[in-house]
């Protein structure tokens, strides 16, 4: 326009244009600048809210093999149980086969929920805990010096897998029993203790359900795991879920 229709060259259209031209061009930057952003957090949204789902599939995954975990063997071994018994003590027999399907109706009931009461969980590893005495005997001995009134909250089965973590890896003979105490601090911590005695032989463990345990707390909660060994003592603390913590789980 300015060239053709009037004849002007570039210095005397620069001289009169460069305000709008330079005004014009900050304005085109503004407005892309705004539309790119925009794009992105979009983007950024939609990819870590797509995170959040494919770690929870995970987790609830993790989960659902957490339970299949309680356990083939476990399972296995209280069937032998119940067929020694029924042989020379059928009461007995009668109260483990109760004790057994109560057990496994229990986590049925569980598999659905994400956190439960520090009480309830307490029931069910009595329950556990029970059935593995009769298999045990003597030789098993566990301790609670937990408060069951105590108005905290734990993930299912998490109080299960550390009693049977215990009974897994190490040696349990009425020569050496194995000693467990289960325990809640003053800062809401529950912690289960046992002394270490490996079984002669045994595979080095691999640790992985109790860091399945722990990462499924951290993504839940936030909070650690805390796992020690030393001087001949293995223990495993694990912060309760208090009331502000379940609000932000709900939310």
């Amino acid at each position: 326009w300015f060239k053709v229709m009037l004849g002007q060259e570039w210095p005397e259209f620069w001289r009169f244009a460069k305000a709008t031209i330079i005004s014009e061009y900050i304005i085109f930057v503004i407005i892309t600048s705004i539309i790119y952003a925009t794009s992105f957090f979009r983007a950024w949204k939609k990819e870590v809210t797509e995170s959040e789902k494919i770690k929870r599939e995970a987790l609830a995954l993790q989960y659902k093999v957490l339970q299949d975990q309680v356990n083939p063997h476990f399972l296995f071994n209280s069937l032998n149980i119940l067929g020694s018994l029924i042989d020379f003590d059928t009461q007995k027999a009668k109260v483990f086969t109760r004790e057994l399907s109560l057990f496994y109706r229990e986590v049925l009931q569980l598999k659905d929920r994400d956190i439960i009461s520090l009480k309830e969980e307490i029931d069910f590893v009595k329950r556990y805990i029970f059935l593995q005495q009769i298999r045990f005997g003597e030789a098993l001995q566990v301790d609670f010096a937990a408060n069951e009134n105590l108005a905290g909250m734990v993930i299912p089965l998490s109080l299960q897998a550390m009693v049977e973590n215990a009974i897994k890896h190490n040696e349990i003979s009425v020569a050496n029993p194995l000693k467990i105490v289960i325990a809640v601090t003053d800062d809401h911590e529950l912690i289960v203790e046992n002394n270490l005695q490996p079984k002669p032989l045994y595979e080095e463990a691999s640790g992985t359900g109790l860091q399945n345990l722990a990462g499924r707390y951290q993504f839940l909660t936030g909070k650690e795991v805390v796992i020690t060994k030393d001087n001949g003592y293995f223990r495993v603390i694990l912060p309760l879920i208090m009331m502000a913590d379940q609000t932000s789980i709900t939310q």
